[in-house]
């Protein structure tokens, strides 16, 4: 089964495995229309974002309204609350710019929110909930065959328009050894919170958006390079943690993806791997097991050890 990933932007992390990677993938990325233009103004957007909300998202509506999801606090219509600012401006006929603006900030807020959510808390799931609602919502006024309420040939809300983007977004923020704790737990939630969502969104009929991209590339550099990074193998073992049922099944199916993008690590680059595969899947398996006296941090020691026993479950 091949896949095409159209819902990322440009790889920027230069690790050996990734450079070619980023030459393929720019050109394809150019190619498919489904991407926004790269010098296409984002108005009051920030051009770096990163998994730290920034003043605009602070004091959007959206950002409001998942503070009861996170502290589980009795909140009104939370969903309602979040779609307002993008519902008003397709019912008041705004630019599809404008549009999509309104969308960039609901997700930032979304992601952010996420990344700062410790992800062994409730919150975790919650934001991964909402969302799938979201994606099960039609726009108000919105008719099945209309084109009313389309942003870059996606439904609002059913396809979660630019989502995938923004996630992206996240992933040209990977920290690394050195960072602050902080930082590294911002990098472990946001992970875990993608693969809750790409474990209940797996069998959804469109399968857009599609994230499975993002595991193969955090798990890939914490697994499938000579080097060890402590905040690497946290953030790929989260995957196996929140999301192995689905990796495995992707891994049996041999989901693949275009060009290279999908491509083996440094240390597995003759491979030839184009995505999920049972081989892969089984270099994962090994390496996990290989890695929990590798690695220095209590906390990392015992993620790894929760990932091997989530696939355990799995088999």
């Amino acid at each position: 089964m091949r896949a095409t990933f159209l819902t990322s932007l440009r790889r920027v992390t230069t690790t050996q495995s990734n450079i070619g990677a980023l030459k393929t993938f720019t050109v394809q990325l150019q190619q498919q229309r489904h991407l926004p233009s790269s010098t296409r103004p984002l108005h009051n957007m920030p051009q770096k974002s990163g998994l730290v909300a920034n003043e605009t998202v602070r004091q959007s509506t959206q950002y409001s309204a998942l503070e009861g999801l996170i502290t589980n606090a009795a909140e009104a219509s939370p969903l309602q609350r979040f779609c307002e600012p993008v519902e008003q401006k397709l019912q008041s006929n705004e630019a599809p710019d404008e549009i999509e603006e309104e969308l960039n900030i609901g997700w930032k807020a979304i992601i952010t929110r996420a990344a700062a959510t410790p992800h062994g808390e409730s919150g975790r799931s919650a934001l991964a909930a909402f969302l799938v609602s979201l994606s099960q919502k039609r726009a108000d006024g919105q008719q099945p065959d209309s084109s009313y309420g389309t942003v870059q040939d996606m439904k609002v809300w059913q396809d979660l328009p630019t989502f995938g983007w923004s996630v992206r977004d996240a992933w040209n923020f990977p920290a690394e050894d050195n960072a602050p704790l902080e930082e590294k737990q911002r990098w472990i939630n946001v992970n875990a919170f993608v693969a809750t969502l790409v474990d209940q969104l797996q069998d959804k009929a469109n399968n857009n958006p599609d994230l499975s991209l993002f595991a193969i590339w955090t798990i890939r550099d914490a697994l499938e390079e000579d080097n060890v990074s402590d905040p690497a193998v946290a953030a790929a073992s989260v995957w196996f943690i929140y999301a192995a049922s689905a990796l495995l099944n992707f891994s049996k199916n041999q989901k693949s993806f275009e060009g290279k993008v999908a491509k083996g690590g440094f240390a597995h680059k003759d491979a030839g791997w184009t995505g999920y595969s049972p081989a892969r899947w089984q270099v994962w398996q090994q390496r996990l097991d290989n890695i929990r006296g590798e690695v220095k941090r209590e906390e990392t020691k015992q993620l790894v050890q929760a990932a091997i026993d989530a696939i355990g479950k799995t088999s």
